[in-house]
């Protein structure tokens, strides 16, 4: 995990330089020296930089996982949650990396999207964004290392019985008591909103549906972890009382919580680059790769959202265990 990221921000480092020369150079209307040579260099870099954050996007998962493992060397942990207890700076690096997961993800495919385009109008956005985020994959770099060396086995910790319990007053413990039925309703309503949003993008391309879409898959992602707290997790585990969300990402459910969390990130992602991408559209040359783009972000978005929905619904439709029974 630590070499991954530190490889990448060596890589960012090296855009960095790239991206400051691009913003105050770049021209693509010349055919100056000065200009072939930065067109050769930011194919270069780009190519690089998208293999290296694509490598990065697994980032997220390996850190769990191996959080995950790690919980067999501390008393009191049975799961992530104890292990991220041993040292609280394990969260933040979490929350820091699922950020940045969808980060990476949008910049990956906005430099898809300037690389199919002859004219590779994106190319100043692009490094713009590149000299925002590269902070931020320091600073995961510093917090990853802060917590894996600040792990002690000795230390006695607590696990999700106490975060995600009822008596808690941390946010974990708020979501662990939200009300079954209504948060069922409020998870399907929303559900339905998003495929309809889907399905009405597909079949017209106006901004207005874009920028809806993208807003939409970002609360429907808040609204769906908060479900997996409140009652998805609970079906899988059938015990009312556990609503740990990374217990599911073990063996003894079959790792069931990688391709949930996987299909609903997915999906999330799939609507927030859609209307991420609508503001690109005015761009010179990009008017034939967008619309290509933007439909098959949709329908993999539409296709992860139904095997997201797929695995919620599978353990409260064949499952002999009921939330409402308690």
């Amino acid at each position: 995990i630590l070499i991954s990221e530190g490889l990448l921000v060596v890589y960012l480092a090296l855009a960095s330089v790239v991206a400051i020369t691009v913003l105050k150079r770049w021209d693509p209307a010349s055919a100056t020296e000065t200009q072939l040579s930065l067109e050769r260099r930011t194919y270069l870099i780009s190519t690089v930089m998208a293999f290296v954050m694509g490598i990065n996007l697994l980032d997220l998962f390996l850190f769990v996982y191996t959080v995950d493992d790690l919980h067999k060397l501390f008393v009191g942990a049975m799961c992530a949650t104890g292990t991220l207890n041993a040292n609280p700076v394990g969260w933040k690096a979490l929350v820091l990396k699922t950020a940045l997961w969808f980060i990476s993800a949008l910049w990956l495919i906005i430099n898809h999207l300037d690389q199919k385009t002859e004219t590779f109008p994106l190319v100043r956005t692009k490094y713009a964004l590149l000299l925002v985020i590269s902070p931020l994959y320091v600073l995961d770099l510093v917090l990853t290392w802060l917590y894996f060396k600040g792990l002690d086995p000795s230390v006695i910790t607590s696990c999700c019985g106490a975060l995600f319990s009822e008596s808690g007053t941390k946010l974990t413990s708020t979501l662990s008591t939200l009300p079954p039925y209504e948060t069922m309703v409020v998870f399907f309503v929303c559900t339905g909103l998003l495929t309809v949003g889907f399905v009405l993008n597909l079949k017209w391309k106006t901004s207005s549906l874009r920028y809806g879409l993208s807003v939409m898959g970002l609360l429907y992602l808040l609204v769906s972890i908060a479900s997996v707290v409140a009652f998805i997790s609970v079906y899988y585990y059938e015990l009312p009382t556990h609503h740990c969300p990374f217990d599911i990402l073990q063996r003894e459910y079959h790792f069931v919580g990688y391709p949930l969390y996987g299909s609903l990130f997915i999906g999330t992602l799939c609507a927030m680059a859609t209307g991420l991408t609508e503001f690109f559209r005015k761009k010179q040359g990009i008017e034939t790769t967008l619309p290509k783009l933007q439909k098959k972000l949709l329908l993999t978005g539409l296709s992860a959202l139904m095997v997201f929905l797929a695995f919620v619904v599978y353990p409260m439709l064949f499952s002999e265990f009921s939330l409402f029974g308690y």
